[in-house]
């Protein structure tokens, strides 16, 4: 977790180089965020692996700085969670929402205790 998580920021980096360095520090995207989301609640589902939870718990916490309104995510923000400024950021699309709903989805069974049915 320590190359792909700043704890300053929000989120994990979405691209790491061969060398473990992220790509695009200052920048986060939505489907990065909701893909790795799914991906470590899904793990964590399957297994007792606590750095699974943790990495679902670091993306689940990104998402509120994404949305725009309930169910509906901007494309990307900047590593402080704050919108970059750029029009093609604050973007939508149904394929980036379809992963923020695998990921609350996936989530809503791993902790059953906490209702998501409203932003899903």
């Amino acid at each position: 977790m320590n190359h792909a998580h700043d704890p300053k920021a929000i989120g994990l980096y979405d691209v790491l180089d061969k060398n473990a360095h992220p790509v695009q520090p200052e920048r986060r995207t939505i489907l990065a965020q909701a893909r790795l989301f799914f991906t470590f609640s899904h793990l964590s589902l399957q297994s007792d692996t606590l750095a699974y939870h943790h990495a679902a718990q670091i993306t689940h916490d990104s998402l509120a700085s994404f949305r725009k309104a309930p169910g509906l995510y901007r494309t990307a923000v900047s590593a402080t969670g704050n919108p970059t400024g750029k029009a093609e950021d604050e973007l939508a699309t149904s394929y980036n929402q379809s992963f923020v709903i695998l990921g609350l989805a996936t989530w809503g069974r791993l902790h059953p205790d906490k209702d998501v049915t409203d932003e899903l």
